[in-house]
This record gives structure tokens, C-alpha cells and sequence, in this order.
């Protein structure tokens, strides 16, 4: 037995000896948001990222210029030179509707890339030449 005068017999006495290892304090939550990993610079993020919208845009615009340089060279003469560009603006206008598609579908520059579906399908040659004859 245990005398009731000594030091270890009361409580408070041996819970002071025993002090807590230095592994088992947990930090301070304070400190714990300070270690948030840096946000990404959004001009980092845009010059990775090309807007898809302005390449159908502008795919879409070439398909223009070549139906107009393939009316323009249309002649008995050169019926040859005027076919093969019909047939790239065809492939112009092709690629400008996938690609204005795929802006669309993942929605970047979704302005740019709505004027070039809509200029693909609308100056597409074989549209033009199936929409004027059904006028005539």
C-alpha cells in the first residue's frame, strides 16, 4: 500500500512526468492552409490551350476565298484548275466543321467556332450548288 503523504500517490502528480511525445502534437490547423500548393497562372493555362474556334474560323474563311478563286477561274479552259479547287474547299470546308465542332463539343471560343460550322456548311460548294439549283 501506497502511504497517503507521498508524491505518488496523488494523481496530478504523476500525470505531469508523463509528457506527450513530440509525434504525437498535431499542427495547428492555422498552419495547415498556409501549405496550399500555388494556383496556376491563367495566361499559363491559355498559351497551352489554342482556341479551336478561331482555327474553324479561319479554316472556314479559306473554304470562301476558294469557291470564289474556283468561280472565277471557271472556264472551258481551264476547267481542270477550277475543279481541283472545289474539291479543296470541299476539304476546307471539311475540316472546318470538325474542327468547329470539336471547339464547340469542348467549348472553346465557342463565337468563332459557331461562325465556322455555319460558314462551312453554308459556302460549302456542293451546298451552294444544290441550293442555287433548287432556286432556278
Amino acid at each position: 500500500m501506497i502511504p497517503e503523504g507521498s508524491a505518488s500517490a496523488t494523481p496530478a502528480a504523476s500525470r505531469a512526468t508523463a509528457a506527450p511525445a513530440p509525434s504525437d502534437t498535431a499542427p495547428p490547423l492555422s498552419s495547415m492552409s498556409d501549405a496550399s500548393p500555388p494556383a496556376r497562372s491563367h495566361r499559363l493555362v491559355r498559351e497551352r490551350r489554342p482556341s479551336l474556334g478561331r482555327y474553324a474560323l479561319a479554316l472556314a474563311v479559306l473554304m470562301v476565298a476558294l469557291v470564289a478563286v474556283a468561280l472565277g477561274v471557271d472556264a472551258p479552259e481551264r476547267y481542270l484548275a477550277a475543279t481541283v479547287l472545289a474539291l479543296l474547299a470541299d476539304a476546307f470546308s471539311a475540316a472546318a466543321l470538325i474542327v468547329g465542332i470539336v471547339a464547340l463539343v469542348r467549348r472553346r471560343c465557342v463565337v468563332a467556332a459557331t461562325f465556322g460550322v455555319v460558314i462551312a456548311v453554308l459556302g460549302n460548294p456542293l451546298v451552294l450548288l444544290h441550293g442555287l439549283g433548287a432556286l432556278a
